[in-house]
């Protein structure tokens, strides 16, 4: 299988904290920090800019890059051997994905808006990591973060009714996305989201209709909710 790379590439002038591996998301460092973390990361780095609907990792090549999400938003993807699509997360800029992939992608990385990424050689970004204990250190606590959110989402799945579920991902949406005016803008469709959570299109659909009428939610658009009672949905979501 072929990789879909960018239609266009520009050149890298740009500082980046350390990144973790597969899906991660890393927490916004101090500029102070950031400086200091970004030593030796702009010679190896290029930034790239992709239309909707490319792939930019494809689950089975070989993994030669870690990808740095700067502006936009991905899904994170694998086929199952009957057909069926699995989204394993979606990446917002300040995500990583691809450093703990061993020899091939397992998962796809593909464009659901149009967005920015910083390509990373997963050989030289390993060297860095060896030569420098500030990054180890910081590798580290970030894949600590890592295993404490998939541990998180394998709760979820297992124990969490349809409608925790929907509650958890609207609130973990508000928390990660930009707002305009007081709507938060989702990038991905309902397929996406019930791929997401194991759930139909019907039953995502169903419940957020259900969570708008009781005065929980709007729904302005298709993509866009409005939170209106953020207490309310975080007992109903059980993660209190």
């Amino acid at each position: 299988m072929t990789t879909a790379l960018a239609s266009k590439q520009l050149p890298l002038r740009m500082k980046a904290s350390f990144p973790i591996a597969v899906v991660a998301k890393a927490k916004a460092p101090s500029p102070a920090s950031a400086d200091k973390q970004a030593t030796g990361l702009d010679e190896l780095g290029t930034a790239h800019v992709v239309p909707r609907g490319k792939t930019v990792a494809e689950e089975g090549t070989p993994a030669e890059y870690v990808f740095k999400i700067v502006s936009g938003a991905f899904r994170v993807v694998r086929l199952l051997p009957d057909g069926r699509r699995s989204v394993i997360d979606f990446l917002l800029p300040g995500d990583y994905f691809g450093l703990a992939e061993n020899g091939t992608y397992s998962h796809s990385l593909e464009v659901i808006s149009d967005a920015s990424f910083i390509r990373y050689p997963k050989g030289q970004l390993r060297h860095l990591l060896d030569s420098d204990p500030r990054a180890s250190r910081r590798f580290f606590n970030l894949m600590c973060e890592q295993l404490s959110a998939a541990q998180g989402r394998l709760l979820m799945l297992s124990r969490k009714s349809a409608v925790e579920r929907i509650a958890s991902f609207i609130l973990a949406m508000a928390d990660r996305s930009q707002r305009k005016n007081g709507a938060i803008k989702l990038p991905m469709n309902r397929a996406d989201v019930a791929d997401y959570l194991g759930l139909t299109i019907e039953t995502v659909s169903r419940t957020l209709s259900q969570l708008r009428a009781d005065k929980v939610i709007e729904l302005p658009t298709a993509c866009q909710i409005v939170l209106r009672d953020r207490d309310r949905l975080a007992a109903i979501s059980g993660d209190n």
